[in-house]
């Protein structure tokens, strides 16, 4: 084995390193366009569905299922379902409006009213400011955001394409190494000890 990679010239396995680091990089790369792209149909089904959760998870587990069996998917951030954030908060400002008195109920619809126009991700900590302004109104405690916002971990290494080929080129950088100090390394040592002064 070890006299047969011999054999190879170092120029030749070097351009076979060189390919295998452009294949690993395309498939890495792949792995994390494909991460990125299922984030967005998340972000996407929960807009679309206004926050139905089980319209929602299908996309979830999917996401789950490929960021934990592919490398190079780490997630820049979590995903966060606003729509369905939204609608739980939508849901529990109705259920108090129904047991409280007209006087509340106004505060609320007001609040609701003036923040409307807000950006989605900003209308719930609006509605909540508004409500506590007003004098004789409690407001209402909400579930903290993180509970609607999602991250999974990539392993370091995964029995994909790009986990095959990220392990072949290192594989073969390391013969690369070898056959370069056997065709260049050793005989430029080899040469200086018999040319040294001393002997």
């Amino acid at each position: 084995m070890i006299n047969r990679l011999l054999q190879v010239k170092f120029w030749q396995v070097g351009l076979v390193f060189i390919a295998s680091l452009l294949l690993s990089a395309y498939f890495l790369r792949s792995n994390n366009l494909t991460m990125v792209e299922l984030v967005q149909n998340v972000v996407k089904i929960d807009e679309d569905s206004n926050g139905d959760i089980d319209t929602i998870e299908p996309a979830l587990k999917e996401l789950a299922d490929f960021v934990s069996s592919h490398m190079n998917t780490t997630m820049e951030a979590p995903v966060q379902l606003q729509y369905r954030y939204n609608t739980v908060v939508d849901q529990i400002v109705k259920e108090k409006e129904a047991e409280d008195t007209a006087y509340r109920k106004s505060v609320y619809d007001k609040a609701q009213a003036k923040c409307q126009a807000v950006l989605l991700y900003i209308r719930v900590p609006c509605v909540q400011e508004y409500v506590s302004s007003q004098p004789g109104v409690e407001p209402i405690t909400l579930p903290p955001v993180e509970q609607f916002s999602y991250e999974y971990a990539s392993p370091l290494w995964s029995p994909d394409l790009a986990g095959f080929s990220v392990l072949i080129s290192v594989i073969l950088g390391i013969s690369t190494l070898y056959i370069g100090l056997i065709d260049y390394g050793l005989p430029k040592l080899v040469s200086i000890v018999k040319n040294d002064p001393l002997e």
